[in-house]
Order: C-alpha cells, then structure tokens, then sequence
C-alpha cells in the first residue's frame, strides 16, 4: 500500500516541508523548471521500514503491516520537541498507530537535531 498521500496530507499543515524518501541535504535542490531552491533548514522525510503478513487464511496472507519511519531535522532542540509531538499527534489523527519515537539527538557530522517517530497502518492483501 503507497500512505505517501496520506503522511503528507497529515504532516503538511505543520509547515514543514514533507518529503518521501530521501533528501540530501547537501544536494542543490531545482524546482520544475530548473531554477535552483534554496537550501532546506528543517525538514521532514519518511520511508517505509516493513511490510509485514499479520493475518493469515486459506494459505493466504489476508492483512499486513506496513511500518513507516518519520523523521524530523532541525538546527532548534527545542522545536525538535515540540516538532516530535505535531507529528505524533497529525499521524495519530490520521489514522497512524505510533510504535515509537525516538528522542531528539544532536548529529555532529550535520549540526542537526534528528528526530524519529515510527508509524505503523494495517492493510488487507486481498485483491
């Protein structure tokens, strides 16, 4: 199952840019029509960790888990808090169960405070 419109449709009104996947910070950023975007000072990525059977029936797999990790990066310890509990709250409001959140930690190499909530959906496999 994609939840990529569901997580941006809960995470966007934060006011942090939500992206899927990856992004590097590092790496020049150009919109549509290849102007260049400015650098991101905070943001917010995920992507999938597990896809799960969790029901079984006739042989078959008939539900799943899909266990998504949410992070969030920012130079403002303090935001980072506050920031970690919009997202629980958006996820959760959604429709998400939070499996778990890590604290904010400080990363040396970026000067960044990263932030992880893990998220989890349930999904039937049957077609």
């Amino acid at each position: 199952m994609n939840y990529n419109p569901r997580i941006i449709s809960a995470l966007t009104p934060i006011g942090i840019e939500v992206i899927p996947d990856f992004y590097d910070a590092k790496k020049k950023r150009v919109d549509k029509n290849g102007n260049e975007l400015p650098d991101l000072k905070e943001w917010i990525v995920f992507n999938y960790v597990t896809e799960s059977p969790i029901l079984h029936g006739d042989d078959e797999d008939i539900e799943e888990k899909t266990l998504i990790d949410v992070h969030h990066f920012t130079k403002d310890k303090a935001k980072a808090h506050k920031i970690k509990e919009l997202i629980k709250k958006s996820l959760r409001y959604s429709g998400f169960t939070i499996e778990s959140t890590m604290p904010p930690s400080y990363e040396n190499d970026t000067g960044f405070y990263h932030t992880t909530v893990t998220i989890s959906d349930t999904d039937s496999t049957e077609v």
